[in-house]
């Protein structure tokens, strides 16, 4: 039965029991020897290579609530009635750039200074209402940024430019002292109002070519938002992005080459599933498990989730919307996980036939083996290991150009009920699906077909280690390779302590590195929560101690198969002869099958309703167009074969516009009304240069006229 669970003995057969051996003296005390030495090295080297921001919390977030509530008071803005979310926020822009620019050091300097980054986001709203008032406070609890949101026909005064900029005035002679010149002013028309927006910018400050900006925008005759910021340049952020695309680059080669995995993935479980080979149990303990973790997880987060909904919704079907958002995330993990899970455990436990089933290495008599123990102990000294040689990877990656960003001390994850959750549920999820998709599978996988053991090795590690290359560190492939390499170690340590020593190893890591926040968090629940996240991390091992203690040694695995089973002497029955089946009576004939679907099309056709849209007609080719495009460049005096182009069809219909004016006049009236007023049915070809912000669209009806250039 290769479904079932195996027994380590048969029944009614004593326990063979085995004690530690001096082989297995000497790895433990060389996985001692390895954990202390790397938790020295990366205690005293650890900053330098992932220095922490410098923020100086000096308010609660109870206190940085009242603060904003008391701004809005002065501003004849009551929060009462409105619910409040308060989260911390950073300018991630400035922040960059700051570190890039200047150093970490005299980045630090200024981000604790003149230059607001780190921020307070203090927001009351009140679904399914649009109005909102958000006001930023800096963590010495100063104002950096205040808006008041009202929808666009909300009444308003119609004042004039000097009046709108003399109120404007006033309100940053409020906020700062600081001498500063207007670059900018625009007047924006409400339907009953008029909004102003002015720009400053402040005198003989600059960072390099970033200047500091406070925007204050007037709402008829009233303050309505007020922000400041570093401005960065526009070619630094253009120049980043040009960086910061070669990171999505290799993330995206990773992610073609992880779609074979995918699909052997698919065709091994068809494989075992024909053979009966596939033992689900512990496919969906393991998967259930996480699933689960995630789902609670997500529940946890609920407030992140609703900060990010349109308040067009009532805020019970915003809470709904979340808990559903957090079932189907545990939904996509139970697939995600049980998948590989299912994919990789035959192949496993083909190819390593000494090793625990999966099956057994997470049910209680595998945790009394001595397999179980030694892999726990190898995990904990990889994840020592992996540590340090993270650290001295970047402290030498820094000193021939690498950069990574600060690390920030605060996280949003304080404000929730269970700060724990977070850590334990992307640590488990990371670790089994990672694991079992790159190293039980993957490895197992190549071990089969490529027979080259290195290779069953490298390759899995590599794909799996640039599917992280998306991080910000530069150069973009430094981060691939950083966790390759690990990847490779992690291959080995699996074909030698089995699968359980790389989930250990993984979960470890993950779950100290996530939840090192809560260690050094003010209050005395958080760190308790961070003792939580550490103390479920040495859960197997304490376990495995545990019950090696009370039997007296290890239970011994003589077999990983299950022990054979005397099968029941078969039963004699008796044999009915074989009738003919009697063939069924069709209700309906073919024939008249054929009319019915005839008959269903011609109704189809006659009552068919008016769809949006139906009057487009589409005469022209994409090369005619894109002729007459390069036409029109031509006439310009623009060669077109010194750009690159892009030509494509846009039907340019919107279903909100179609939807309110089907709702005033019917459908067909709303068509015709689309057809008349709004240029639909063009193709358009963008001319472009990669790193250049030039550009030109040409737009070509179905006529075969260029009736519109942007450039």
């Amino acid at each position: 039965m290769a479904g079932g669970v195996p027994s380590l003995y048969s029944a009614g057969s004593p326990m063979p029991t085995e004690r530690f051996q001096p082989r297995d003296i000497k790895i433990i005390l060389a996985v001692v020897a390895i954990v202390v030495v790397s938790i020295l090295f990366a205690r005293a080297n650890f900053s330098a290579a992932f220095p922490q921001a410098s923020i100086d919390l000096r308010f609660s977030k109870d206190q940085i609530i009242d603060k904003a509530r008391q701004f809005l008071v002065s501003q004849g803005l009551t929060p009462e009635g409105f619910r409040n979310l308060t989260l911390f926020d950073s300018d991630e822009t400035a922040r960059t750039y700051l570190e890039r620019e200047v150093g970490l050091q005299e980045a630090n300097k200024l981000m604790s200074g003149p230059v607001s980054v780190w921020r307070w986001r203090a927001r009351w709203f009140q679904p399914p209402e649009k109005e909102e008032r958000i006001v930023w406070l800096s963590p010495a609890g100063t104002l950096v940024g205040f808006e008041r949101v009202i929808p666009e026909a909300a009444p308003g005064a119609r004042l004039t430019q000097d009046q709108a900029l003399a109120i404007a005035q006033r309100f940053l002679e409020q906020r700062t002292t600081d001498p500063h010149h207007l670059v900018e002013q625009q007047r924006l028309e409400r339907p009953n109002r008029y909004d102003y927006v002015f720009r400053w910018e402040r005198d003989n400050f600059a960072v390099k070519d970033a200047t500091y900006r406070r925007v204050v925008t007037v709402q008829g005759d009233r303050v309505g938002e007020y922000q400041e910021a570093l401005h960065v340049p526009e070619q630094w952020e253009r120049d980043y992005a040009a960086l910061r695309s070669r990171n999505d680059l290799f993330a995206s080669i990773a992610n073609l080459l992880y779609v074979p995995l995918v699909l052997a993935a698919a065709a091994v479980i068809i494989m075992a599933l024909r053979r009966r080979a596939l033992d689900w149990r512990p496919v969906l303990l393991v998967s259930g498990a996480v699933a689960a973790l995630m789902v609670l997880n997500q529940w946890n987060s609920l407030a992140f989730s609703i900060d990010q909904m349109p308040t067009s919704s009532t805020f019970l079907e915003m809470v709904s919307l979340g808990v559903l958002q957090g079932m189907g995330a545990g939904v996509l993990v139970l697939f995600y996980v049980g998948s590989a899970a299912a994919a990789g455990e035959p192949l496993y436990r083909q190819m390593n036939p000494g090793k625990l089933r999966l099956a057994m290495a997470f049910s209680r008599q595998g945790v009394q083996t001595k397999e179980f123990f030694l892999a726990t102990v190898v995990g904990y000294g990889m994840a020592a290991f992996h540590i340090a040689f993270v650290v001295a990877f970047y402290v030498v990656a820094q000193r021939y150009g690498a950069w990574s960003p600060q690390d920030i001390q605060y996280s949003d994850l304080l404000s929730t009920w269970a700060p724990w959750l977070y850590p334990l549920a992307i640590a488990a999820m990371a670790a089994s699906a990672e694991e079992f998709w790159f190293r039980l599978f993957g490895v197992s996988l190549l071990q089969r077909y490529v027979k080259v053991r290195w290779l069953a090795v490298v390759i899995p590690a590599f794909v799996w280690g640039f599917l992280h290359s998306n991080y910000p560190q530069q150069p973009a492939w430094i981060r691939g390779v950083e966790v390759g390499l690990i990847g490779v170690v992690a291959g080995f340590v699996m074909l030698r302590f089995g699968i359980l020593a790389t989930l250990v190893w993984h979960y470890t890591v993950d779950a100290v590195l996530i939840g090192m926040f809560l260690f050094g968090a003010p209050s005395l629940y958080f760190r308790l929560s961070g003792y939580v996240t550490g103390g479920v991390v040495l859960l197997p091992l304490a376990a495995s101690l545990a019950l090696y203690v009370r039997r007296g040694g290890f239970l011994v695995t003589a077999s990983p198969e299950p022990v054979a089973v005397e099968e029941p002497a078969p039963q004699v029955t008796e044999v009915i002869p074989e009738m003919e089946p009697e063939t069924p009576r069709a209700l309906w004939r073919p024939g008249w099958l054929v009319l019915a679907a005839l008959a269903a099309i011609i109704l189809g056709l006659v009552a068919h309703p008016v769809g949006f849209g139906d009057f487009l007609r589409v005469k022209l080719t994409r090369n005619d167009a894109k002729q007459i495009a390069d036409t029109y460049m031509r006439s310009h005096k623009l060669d077109p074969s010194q750009w690159r182009d892009l030509t494509e069809y846009i039907a340019n219909l919107h279903a909100p516009e179609f939807e309110y004016l089907r709702r005033q006049s019917g459908r067909a009236e709303a068509n015709r009304l689309v057809q008349q007023w709004t240029q639909t049915n063009v193709w358009r070809t963008n001319y472009f240069r990669p790193l250049e912000k030039v550009e030109w669209y040409v737009y070509v009806d179905q006529n075969g006229k260029a009736f519109r250039t942007d450039h």
